[in-house]
């Protein structure tokens, strides 16, 4: 009888002849596979490799240990082989005698077999072993072995999917064995998409038809936030002549584009569909479809959506996303609320994660917040994320989402934690919502009066928006972009795509609860950049829609109001009802910059302290000096007459103020000494202490701080970042 080696007998053996020790997992899976049978692990110590792992010990990525064990049992008995063999694919000789043993004496040949040390005492046969004689008998004796097993297990009941895995795995094809692995990959598909991976793969190892699960493959891949590997199996799928599953294929095609910050690939993918082949995904295509601003075929994809179809949740929640999305185009924004939140609630309710471009949560939010709602936003996205709406690949993005209503109400220290989850160590973000995060990171900078952030957070900003375009649910960002470029004197950087923003609300119609935000986000541009021309429209836009929205109503007297602040002829209960009307909105910071900013410029003391009063009461995070009641840091609101920078070590003299500005100005060394009546060098060591002074290490970036500091500072007047 062989003997039977202990985990930490094997440890002890192979650090033994190794000479250093082996760590103790290594030797659970030598025992894994030995089941501690002395000559395999003999076998395995004789051709141990330098490595340390389970792997290099094994080397059965090499087969060298397999073809040497086969080698070993092709001396034995045919029978006695046949009798491991069908022990190891799973017979259980006692209750099922395999046919080609029909006539021997069973019992003596399982003693022979545990006495030559082939299967352990509970006649076990280790997996080192199976594989060996799988390489080393004749295919067709496996063959019709593991036939002979399949029938006998399926007609006493239903195959287990660990018995369907084990013939996978050994190569045998059987529709009954695919087929259960088929089974176990869906009900593995929502919670355990790897699983299912795996599991699809093995049913077509199995037998099942080339591309028959691909659909399916392709949705879990996508619940991982494997983009790419999601992509080239719809890829695949959609140049087939015949693709089974395509309309699931390509709803994951569609979430794919989407999640990349591509939603015109996702239209295009669902108009080359068809109504007719789009279905019951009709609802969704026309939230892709009025996304991009093909509204025309957006309506013709929701109106034709089947009323025979059956009521389910994930039915009705589509239909209730799609028409909130149709009614957002003219409709009043309570109405489209209400429609997108009960379609977030059957989403939850029903308990499905469909590959989607959106989730009625994420589209129920930006509705809320263009509207001003933020309270309503917080909640919905809090609830979707509570119940997993959309999986795990849209909690990023609820989370980020999240974020944006913290930053608007004025919570960074929310909005960062919020980011954080977001995006857990080690892992990445799909474009799109990289491009939202590289936004939140831009407002927050903004928002903090950080300009070393902000600069850094706008680089990170600009990187990101290569990946993506323009659509109707990122406008968000792209506004809080187009004022943070004008702040930077960085607008041409984005203008292609704000022009893609406004064309994209042309085709719509400029629907007022998309545009009016955007036309704010236009306006605070226009001031930053002192272009009062630029902001003429925009202004214009929003008190025409004054009459019939209350956001554009506030906005436009805002903007009214920043421009007779900044001419320096206002009264005070006109800021304080501006500012406070902002704040109504979810604007508190920029209320509170509002009030700041026309503080200094009040004529009395008492009016400047009730503007300052009201510019702490929107913005609680500002510290202030108890003495004087003035803004300590820039947290609300830059101080009046320059841009208050982090450390005092960035303050220039006067001297070099001039240097800086000249050089702004496109001057040369040896000009910007003829202007000042010094040499050359003396200019340029007066550049080099600046740049040490702002720590830069770029002439882009020193160009870039100095407009920071220089601009508002030589122009003498304040930022108004409305």
């Amino acid at each position: 009888m062989v003997s039977e080696l202990s985990v930490q007998d094997i440890q002890e053996r192979f650090s033994s002849r190794r000479g250093k020790p082996v760590p103790i997992h290594v030797a659970k899976c030598l025992w894994k596979q030995t089941f501690g049978l002395n000559w395999l692990v003999e076998h395995l110590l004789v051709a141990q490799g330098d490595g340390d792992s389970p792997g290099t010990l094994l080397d059965v990525e090499g087969v060298s240990v397999l073809q040497d064990v086969a080698l070993e049992l092709s001396g034995l008995d045919t029978k006695l082989q046949t009798l491991v063999l069908a022990m190891g694919l799973g017979f259980d000789v006692r209750e099922q005698v395999p046919d080609v043993l029909a006539d021997e004496d069973l019992e003596g040949l399982i003693a022979h077999a545990r006495s030559e040390g082939l299967i352990t005492e509970s006649e076990t046969v280790p997996p080192l072993l199976r594989r060996a004689l799988l390489l080393g008998n004749r295919p067709a004796l496996v063959k019709s072995l593991q036939l002979e097993l399949v029938q006998a297990l399926t007609d006493r009941g239903p195959l287990s999917v660990e018995a369907a895995r084990s013939f996978a795995t050994d190569g045998f094809r059987d529709r009954r064995v695919a087929r259960v692995l088929e089974s176990a990959g869906d009900e593995n598909l929502v919670v355990d998409p790897a699983l299912a991976i795996t599991l699809y793969e093995e049913a077509e190892t199995a037998g099942l038809a080339e591309w028959s699960t691909a659909s399916r493959r392709a949705e879990a891949a996508y619940s991982l936030g494997n983009l790419d590997q999601a992509a080239r199996l719809v890829d695949g799928l959609l140049a087939l002549p015949e693709a089974p599953d395509l309309l699931r294929g390509a709803e994951v095609g569609t979430a794919v584009w989407a999640a990349r910050g591509m939603m015109g690939r996702s239209a295009a993918l669902y108009k080359w569909l068809g109504i007719e082949r789009t279905g019951p995904a009709t609802p969704a295509a026309s939230v892709v479809l009025t996304g991009t601003g093909d509204i025309e075929t957006a309506r013709m994809m929701l109106d034709s959506t089947s009323t025979h179809a059956a009521p389910t949740l994930l039915a009705e929640a589509s239909k209730l996303m799609g028409q909130g999305i149709q009614e957002s185009l003219t409709g009043h924004p309570h109405q489209v609320l209400a429609l997108l939140i009960r379609a977030s609630d059957m989403l939850t309710s029903s308990g499905s994660v469909p590959p989607m471009a959106e989730t009625p949560a994420v589209l129920a939010a930006l509705v809320a917040i263009h509207g001003g709602e933020l309270e309503t936003a917080g909640t919905v996205i809090r609830s979707a994320l509570a119940s997993g709406q959309g999986g795990p690949a849209h909690r990023p993005r609820l989370l980020l989402m999240s974020a944006w209503v913290a930053m608007q109400q004025d919570d960074p220290e929310e909005a960062r934690a919020a980011m954080l989850n977001a995006q857990p160590a080690g892992t990445a973000l799909t474009p799109r919502d990289q491009f939202l995060r590289s936004a939140l990171e831009v407002g927050l900078a903004r928002r903090a009066g950080d300009a070393g952030l902000l600069i850094q957070s706008w680089q990170h900003a600009r990187e990101a928006l290569l990946h993506v375009s323009v659509d109707l649910y990122s406008l968000l960002p792209w506004g809080e972009l187009m004022v943070a470029a004008a702040r930077l004197r960085q607008s041409a950087t984005i203008e292609p795509y704000i022009a893609e923003g406004w064309a994209l609300l042309g085709k719509l119609g400029n629907p007022p609860l998309w545009s009016i935000p955007f036309h704010w986000s236009a306006v605070g541009a226009a001031l930053l950049a002192d272009r009062p021309s630029a902001m003429a429209p925009h202004a214009a836009a929003l008190v025409r829609a004054s009459d019939h929205s209350h956001v554009a109503a506030v906005l436009a007297e805002a903007g009214r109001t920043w421009v007779s602040v900044l001419a320096g002829h206002f009264s005070v209960e006109s800021v304080e009802k501006a500012a406070r009307g902002l704040a109504s909105l979810g604007m508190k910071w920029e209320g509170s910059r509002l009030a700041g900013h026309a503080a200094p410029r009040a004529g009395d003391r008492k009016d400047m302290a009730r503007l300052l009063a009201c510019a702490r009461d929107l913005d609680s995070h500002a510290p202030w000096r108890a003495d004087t009641g003035q803004p300590v840091v820039s947290q609300a609101f830059p101080e009046t007459t320059a841009i208050r920078v982090r450390n005092d070590r960035t303050r220039l003299s006067v001297r070099e103020r001039e240097v800086a500005r000249m050089v702004l100005d496109g001057k040369t060394y040896r000009e910007i000494g003829e202007s000042l009546f010094i040499s050359p060098r003396t200019a340029e060591h007066h550049m080099l202490r600046i740049r040490r002074r702002l720590e830069t290490t770029s002439r882009s970036d020193t160009l870039t701080k100095l407009r920071l500091l220089l601009d508002p500072l030589e122009a003498g007047k304040s930022e108004p970042n409305p």
